[in-house]
């Protein structure tokens, strides 16, 4: 009876790393919740991204929210548009799986606020007001106001800054101003 419910186990977990090891798209484990990662309109966990079953996996930062139609839009847009820039996230996926929408993009190391509240000697402050202003005119040069640059949505990759946290970003367009629900 041991003997076959050893077996048993052997098969359930060869079968599950092997189901494991051919899943596509958007892989992340809900314990792995990152520092910090806790929003007003998500959360951030620590997973990967996989294109395609020949693809390598990508380590990715996981925002899981609600799903929202119009924040929906506007990221598969800014992920069009904004990818190739070096100060704007890269959005990888967006995919809805009923209710809760979820979104892998590029893993950085540490958000400024992180790097700020541990010290952040390091950083030249004006290198990175300098990134954070180009990253912010190219969105306003594709047709986007981010609406809630804040410490926390900029991400540091090595000594890079990056524009993230794009839930409150809006297509330009002349009723902008009244709709836009921030005051940062």
């Amino acid at each position: 009876l041991l003997f076959a419910a050893a077996n048993q186990e052997l098969f359930r977990r060869l079968y599950r790393t092997y189901t494991q090891s051919n899943l596509v798209g958007i892989l992340y484990n809900p314990d792995h919740k990152l520092l910090g990662g806790e929003g007003h309109y998500a959360t951030l966990y620590r997973g990967q991204y996989r294109a395609t079953l020949n693809a390598n996996e990508v380590p990715a930062a996981v925002k899981v929210r609600a799903f929202d139609a119009s924040i929906e839009s506007v990221e598969t847009s800014l992920m069009l548009e904004c990818a190739s820039h070096p100060n704007i996230v890269k959005l990888f996926k967006l995919q809805q799986e009923g209710p809760s929408s979820y979104v892998a993009m590029e893993l950085g190391d540490c958000s400024l606020k992180a790097a700020i509240s541990s010290g952040g000697d390091e950083y030249d402050p004006i290198a990175i007001c300098k990134a954070i202003a180009e990253g912010v005119r190219h969105l306003h040069a594709s047709g986007f106001v981010h609406g809630n640059i804040t410490p926390e949505n900029v991400v540091l990759f090595d000594k890079t800054p990056k524009l993230c946290g794009f839930s409150c970003t809006r297509v330009v367009e002349p009723t902008i101003a009244t709709e836009m629900s921030t005051i940062r």
